[in-house]
Parts: structure tokens; sequence; C-alpha cells
């Protein structure tokens, strides 16, 4: 994973280690297309839940992208605490500190792959797509 800001967390046991696998890393060092954009926010309490009180959102939670292909995600984190894009299946774990920093994912296989946020926050909107956990699918260039 590639951020415009360098990210340092201390790992602790609700922390998760940032890391993305070699053939990934490989897919960044050599693009064969530019990257497509992806503009969002993390706001805190921002959206209401079907319960009509309001929980933590990520504006846009699902992300098509192309095997083997870059896509930036630009986040504006307007919490004051980090947040996560996670997701074990596509082999995609950021941390998205607070500030608008410039993230970059590679998925290296085609599929459509759950993420969620893993840093403790809101305990419901962590468990719902469209609040802290959405959905990547990658298709085959």
């Amino acid at each position: 994973v590639k951020s415009s800001q360098k990210v340092e967390i201390p790992a602790s046991a609700s922390t998760p280690v940032l890391k993305q696998s070699p053939a990934a890393a490989a897919a960044l060092a050599t693009p064969t297309a530019p990257a497509e954009t992806v503009s969002l926010k993390v706001i805190p309490e921002g959206k209401k839940g079907p319960e009509g009180e309001k929980h933590d959102e990520f504006t846009v939670t699902n992300f098509s992208v192309k095997v083997g292909q870059p896509l930036k995600l630009v986040i504006d984190n307007t919490d004051t605490t980090p947040h996560s894009i996670t997701s074990p299946v596509a082999d995609i774990n950021i941390a998205v500190t607070p500030g608008t920093h410039t993230y970059t994912i590679v998925v290296t296989k085609a599929g459509k792959f759950p993420w969620a946020c893993v840093i403790p926050c809101d305990t419901w909107a962590m468990q719902r797509a469209g609040y802290m956990a959405g959905f990547i699918t990658a298709t085959a260039s």
C-alpha cells in the first residue's frame, strides 16, 4: 500500500499491521495503465441507521478495480482517530489516518471481496456494508 504520507501506527492487539503481498507490491511497481481515482470521506456519526441513530461512515463503500491495476483512494478522514479498509481475502489493509491522504491499492485476483474497518470504532457500523464496510470488486483487465 502506498500513501502520500508516512503512516506509523503503534502495534497493539487492536491495531492491524499494514502489509501488502509481494505480488501486489510488484503490480504497484509496474502499473500498465494510469491509476483510477476515487474520492471519499470518513465521517463520524454521519449516517442514520435503520434504528434512527447516527453511525460512522465511509461515503463510498464499494470499489471496482481491474486486476493488477492501481486504484487511488483520496480519503478525507474527518474523524480524530484512524480507521481502516481491510480485506484479508483481497490482501488489502490500509490505515486511514485523520486528514486527507492518498492511498493506492492493487488487487491481484478477480472476485468480489468484503472489506471492513477493523480499528475499533462504531461496532454496529463496522459490520454493515454502506457504513464502515463494503465490497471491492476486481475484474480481469
